[in-house]
Parts: structure tokens; sequence; C-alpha cells
């Protein structure tokens, strides 16, 4: 097979993934508001299940842990020398920014940078 079929099947296998994932976008947003939807009618009618021939629906609730006081929080870990309460990834953008605007692209101590390479493909018009 050549380069130019090879590049030209690829394209229409690219736009049928790009087209089959906004459907699953649209469906998904669809799907969250009925969701969100079920959750106000059974609050409104107090229930904490309700079913349908094809499914049950239950309200579940859960914690969820944001920091609001940095200091105060960071002060815990260290007392306490629970470091497992952090997360540790590095934000991708936040670093490519610091690198390209520090003076001789030096990288943060502790990160280390490896090049992924792809290649990328155009649609003529």
């Amino acid at each position: 097979m050549n380069l130019g079929k090879k590049v030209d099947d690829y394209v229409r296998a690219r736009n049928k993934a790009r087209d089959a994932e906004a459907r699953a976008i649209e469906l998904k947003d669809h799907a969250e508001r009925l969701r969100t939807d079920l959750l106000h009618l059974m609050e409104d009618e107090g229930l904490e299940q309700a079913a349908g021939r094809t499914g049950t629906a239950y309200v579940q609730s859960t914690d969820i842990y944001q920091i609001e006081d940095r200091e105060a929080f960071d002060k815990y870990v260290r007392r306490h020398n629970a470091f497992e309460l952090y997360q540790a990834r590095p934000a991708q953008r936040a670093i490519r920014d610091r690198v390209e605007n520090t003076r001789g692209h030096r990288v943060p101590p502790g990160i280390k940078v490896f090049e992924k390479v792809t290649v990328n493909v155009r649609a003529k018009k």
C-alpha cells in the first residue's frame, strides 16, 4: 500500500472517529441531564429509589474533599508525615510555561522530561 493511500485511509478513519465521538458526547450530555432531572424529582418526592422497566435509580451521597486552607493542610501533612494525602502529578501546561519563560529553559528539580513523538495528519480542504 502506498503512503498516499495510507494517509487517505487514516483521514477517513479519523473523521469517522470524530463523528462518533461527537455523537457520544451528545448522548452523554443527554444522559447527564436526565440523571440530574431524576435526582431533582426524587429529592422533590422524598424518594431514595425509583424504578422503571429497564433500570433502578437510587440516591447516593459521596464526600468530596477540597483544600480550603493550603497552608493549614500542608502543615498537617508535614506534622503527621501524611504525604499520601497528596496526588503527585505535575501540571503539564504550568511546567511547560515555566520552562519556556525561564532563562535557560530549566526544568524544575525533580521533574524528568521525555519527548513524545507522534504523527499529525491534516485533512485537505
